[in-house]
């Protein structure tokens, strides 16, 4: 992504900024991406390109998170786009050379860019999901776009289809289930609850992202990281509590669980990359096939008579369908290479304030294109999960920056009472008795 490569897409939104991936990008988490809702997370830890790599979400929520974990990193070893530099080199593309410092105009439109690819996938997203309830061949189609766009890429040269083996797939297994689960349950959450409280039910990805970094990683957050942590967490009970059930509860623990899996994906995706040369590109590729081809059976069994009636009816539902899948699944492309270039071109912080710019736009079109309700505790709730998740960017940055090497110390000089007994008791050895040697006979003659 990025450049040619940017392309991968967003899986999963980053409504969900996402926490301890920082040190390496990572896509997107939407279907198109890695399959979520087109977003991105944030991480401490020390390898994931982002994948930035372009967007792990499919609806635009959590990414942010997941890209803020990997960005650092990204930056620091060019393997990934989506934080921090430019995306690591992959099979039949060369790799971009460095770049000079991003000029204004340059930031502007990799933002400008950024943030139209994002809210159009979460309300395009919506809008489908409003009119009709096929939510997993939706999917599918997203999915399948993806796969069909990378392919076309691969036709003009700026992809190589990579080959698919039976043991790359029993690798990658652990994260296409991750993959699938999480996008089921952002798009049943996005279709359960209004489009401006879809980012206070996600709310709890960097939380989640830290805890998996901590627990997977070894990843110790910080006191500042705590205290982003905590507002965000401030942020979604405020939001949660104040709705008194006005929204549905079910999309809330859906959402709850949608910022599990996402956290969670970022972890899977860094262990992952290894079994694809770190290839972004690649691992996007994968995901969006196989994913398409564990989820074909669940939407036959489940949404083929619902499918088959609303084909046989037509009218304006069927027309959304098919018009809203292939629209938000050229988006989901999209936004793998929109959040890519944003970490690129601009700084993990930059990127993380634009995304709130984002979140902040998103409540206020849920409101104007679908009704949807603004109440007080809605507001405040999602100003301080956007407060924390940049706090926590920040954070993340900073400590990204920090001289990591420790000084060389001399080694400690011998005492005048070891000499002293190196000189009494070395003619007694034939073997001259070094400082540390002389140190170990001493302490032990004092027993």
């Amino acid at each position: 992504m990025g450049e040619k490569r940017s392309v991968a897409m967003a899986v999963s939104d980053s409504n969900m900024s996402s926490p301890e991936l920082q040190r390496s990008p990572v896509p997107e988490y939407t279907a198109v991406q890695l399959g979520h809702a087109g977003e991105e997370s944030q991480d401490d830890s020390r390898e994931l390109p982002r994948y930035d790599a372009g967007e792990y979400s499919r609806h635009g929520d959590g990414e942010d998170e997941k890209r803020a974990f990997l960005s650092p990193q990204m930056k620091r070893t060019g393997s990934h786009a989506s934080s921090s530099a430019s995306p690591p080199s992959s099979p039949g593309m060369t790799a971009p050379a460095p770049q000079s410092e991003s000029t204004p105009w340059q930031v502007a439109a990799a933002v400008s860019f950024y943030i139209l690819a994002a809210l159009v996938m979460v309300m395009g997203n919506k809008w489908v999901l409003n009119s009709v309830n096929l939510p997993l061949y939706f999917l599918l189609v997203q999915l399948t776009t993806s796969v069909l766009l990378l392919r076309v890429s691969a036709i003009f040269g700026y992809f190589r289809v990579p080959t698919c083996t039976v043991g790359l797939c029993k690798g990658l297994a652990p994260l296409i289930l991750v993959n699938v689960i999480g996008l089921a349950f952002n798009t049943y959450c996005l279709q359960a609850i209004d489009a401006s409280f879809y980012q206070i039910a996600r709310g709890m990805i960097l939380p989640c992202t830290a805890l998996f970094s901590y627990f997977y990683l070894n990843v110790r957050p910080n006191n500042y990281t705590l205290g982003a942590i905590g507002v965000v967490c401030f942020g979604f009970m405020l939001g949660v509590g104040t709705e008194d059930m006005s929204v549905s509860a079910l999309g809330i623990v859906l959402g709850f669980f949608s910022s599990i899996t996402t956290a969670y994906h970022a972890i899977v995706v860094k262990r992952s990359l290894p079994l694809l040369n770190n290839s972004s590109l690649d691992l996007v590729y994968f995901s969006n096939l196989l994913s398409a081809i564990i989820l074909l059976p669940f939407a036959v069994v489940v949404e083929t008579g619902d499918l088959l009636a609303m084909t046989s009816t037509g009218g304006s539902a069927l027309s959304t369908f098919i018009s809203g899948s292939f629209l938000t699944g050229i988006f989901g492309f999209l936004i793998g290479m929109a959040g890519t270039l944003s970490i690129k071109v601009t700084s993990p912080t930059t990127h993380m304030i634009s995304s709130a710019v984002r979140g902040i736009a998103q409540t206020f079109l849920g409101c104007w294109l679908f009704n949807d309700q603004l109440t007080s505790g809605r507001a405040s709730g999602i100003v301080a999960i956007l407060a924390g998740s940049i706090m926590y960017t920040w954070s993340m940055s900073k400590k990204a920056a920090a001289p990591s090497a420790t000084p060389v110390r001399s080694p400690p000089r011998q005492t005048a009472e070891e000499d002293r007994y190196v000189n009494r008791h070395s003619h007694k050895r034939s073997l001259s008795v070094t400082t540390a040697n002389a140190r170990k006979f001493y302490a032990d003659s004092k027993h």
